[in-house]
């Protein structure tokens, strides 16, 4: 009886009831994350009637109504919510050709000689999967070397190569320059822009890091920028790679936020926003990246770089880069991606459980915390790949298709 009840409610699901089912919100955020619910909701409906249909009438009527009181509910809860971001909605649409603010663009795009310290063969390999910019305070000596000991140690893969790149600015502090220059000395990893190294200078770093790169990493296939207090799995990011990333073009992963779903935030936090920028938007008016971790295609470095010369500046670097530069190209494509958090807390939870932690994003805020990650990170992943060398992701993949084929087949025929 339970297994016709539920392949009678699922051809009703689909049939009768195939508007909910692919029912989208009003943004892509609140599909992405209640799409499910819109499905459970869609299936309670599908086994009550099915229950209905074969015979089982007895339910009374507080039962009969309950998934109506409950569609009713949750649908209230949307239009409330859509009702309070209608401002957004109603939002002039991005125009490239328009100057959202009234300042010039940032000197970083054209000055003759933008680089203290450049390190020109830091990509010192005919071929280059990944190359991972570090946005880096210039006093953060702790946190560089952690990248270096653990998940950003360029000799960790053989066959499947990476390179690191730290772009930090420049200090007033004396001893802290010549740490930055004896760090250099011996890691030769460092690339140091001319523009005093200040949270409303990032966007200047981020100018500095695609220009560096467009000059002197042509081969590398994908870039991949973080915050220097971001832990990145690199299993799963090479795996990612070669699964999914690797034939896309003008591609763009990340936290993603759609066009006109962002509020821009005008008083008492560090990422306001002038009323003279952006007057006419209640949101931004673009699809852009939280910044602390962003992968994109080789192909949209040169790109960003040149729009960044003709576009007046803007001090949030994510809104800037991911938003502002690429909004003037065509055919770029941003993508939610996806197993990332910004919670510490949540992260090391995730690594303290005894399985392979599915996070390719974590904060780190506490600095003995990237190593003990990364030892969790090895430790699971002793069975997946290879002792001296990545193994083969695809066959890693391969495993993985099969074993949700198994657990599919046994759903379906559980009853």
């Amino acid at each position: 009886m339970i297994g016709q009840t539920q392949q009678f409610g699922i051809r009703i699901c689909k049939k009768k009831l195939g508007l909910l089912c692919l029912f989208k919100s009003y943004t892509e955020y609140i599909y992405y994350h209640h799409v499910f619910t819109y499905r459970c909701i869609c299936y309670v409906l599908a086994g009550y009637r099915a229950q209905m249909k074969l015979g089982a009438r007895n339910l009374n009527r507080r039962c009969r109504n309950l998934p109506f009181v409950v569609v009713v509910v949750y649908l209230t809860l949307h239009v409330s919510i859509w009702y309070v971001t209608q401002p957004c909605l109603n939002d002039p649409m991005f125009d490239p050709y328009t100057n959202y603010t009234s300042r010039p663009v940032s000197p970083m795009a054209t000055k003759n000689k933008p680089f203290i310290i450049e390190n020109k063969n830091i990509c010192d390999v005919k071929r280059l999967p990944v190359l991972i910019l570090v946005h880096s305070s210039t006093d953060h000596f702790s946190r560089r070397s952690a990248f270096r000991q653990t998940w950003a140690n360029k000799n960790l893969f053989s066959g499947n190569e990476l390179r690191v790149a730290f772009v930090l600015g420049t200090t007033s502090d004396h001893e802290i320059q010549k740490g930055i220059e004896s760090e250099n000395d011996r890691y030769r990893d460092i690339v140091q822009g001319d523009f005093v190294d200040s949270y409303v200078n990032l966007t200047h770093k981020a100018i500095t890091g695609l220009r560096w790169v467009d000059t002197n990493c042509p081969q590398a296939e994908f870039i991949v920028k973080v915050d220097d207090d971001v832990f990145l799995n690199v299993f799963q990011l090479f795996q990612k790679i070669h699964n999914q990333f690797r034939y896309r073009q003008k591609h763009i992963w990340c936290h993603m936020l759609p066009e006109r779903t962002d509020v821009i935030p005008r008083h008492e936090t560090k990422w306001d926003v002038p009323t003279d920028e952006f007057s006419e938007h209640m949101c931004y008016p673009f699809a852009f990246c939280r910044g602390y971790v962003v992968i994109f295609t080789r192909d949209l470095v040169s790109s960003l770089f040149e729009k960044a010369k003709s576009t007046t500046f803007f001090h949030l670097d994510d809104v800037f880069v991911y938003g502002m530069l690429a909004g003037k190209i065509e055919h770029v494509t941003h993508e939610y991606l996806d197993k990332i958090t910004s919670y510490e807390k949540e992260s090391m939870q995730c690594y303290l459980d005894d399985k392979l932690c599915d996070y390719l994003v974590s904060k780190v805020e506490e600095p003995g915390v990237m190593p003990w990650m990364w030892k969790r990170v090895q430790r699971a992943n002793d069975e997946l790949y290879y002792t001296n060398g990545y193994s083969s992701p695809t066959d890693s993949f391969t495993f993985q298709t099969l074993l949700i084929f198994i657990v599919y087949i046994m759903t379906m025929f559980r009853c």
